[in-house]
């Protein structure tokens, strides 16, 4: 596991700015393990998301609270095993041939995966989708799946 250091935050800026001037963030809305400084001066590991809340960027922690100083938090990605539990199913797709945001395709999650192959014709037909693919991903869905993400997580649909 690769530990990374976020130092020089500057809280003026958002995400884009502080990625653009060196700053070392995780992705936003990934899941990611915290190792952090607890008010007891113990190091302190949660898992956590990185939102552009109200008051800059921030970790959102487990019960919800959120951990605004992030300067000199450490933070790595981790995978988590795929389990009956925790598996959810989504169609991505570019509407009239365009992404949703940059490398961001639009994203529907499957409720009822009996009927995917019934979601991916409106898709096709209703929206004009095109590059449909249906992945899988780690409840919950984070929405903000790039296509390199959805490319490793790509499943065949029968």
């Amino acid at each position: 596991m690769e530990w990374n250091k976020i130092t020089n935050i500057n809280k003026k800026m958002n995400y884009s700015g502080n990625i653009t001037n060196g700053v070392k963030l995780p992705k936003l809305g990934k899941l990611v393990l915290l190792c952090y400084k607890d008010n007891y001066n113990k190091d302190c590991y949660v898992g956590a998301y990185l939102i552009e809340g109200n008051f800059g960027l921030e970790f959102v922690l487990p019960d919800g609270s959120v951990k605004e100083n992030i300067n000199n938090t450490m933070w790595s990605y981790f995978d988590l095993p795929f389990t009956d539990n925790n598996t959810g199913y989504a169609i991505a797709f570019k509407k009239d041939g365009v992404n949703y945001m940059d490398n961001i395709p639009y994203i529907i999650e499957v409720a009822d995966y009996n009927n995917i192959n019934i979601q991916i014709k409106n898709i096709a037909d209703n929206k004009n989708g095109t590059d449909i693919t249906v992945f899988k991903f780690i409840k919950p869905c984070e929405w903000l799946y790039d296509w390199d993400y959805i490319k490793e997580h790509t499943i065949t649909v029968k």
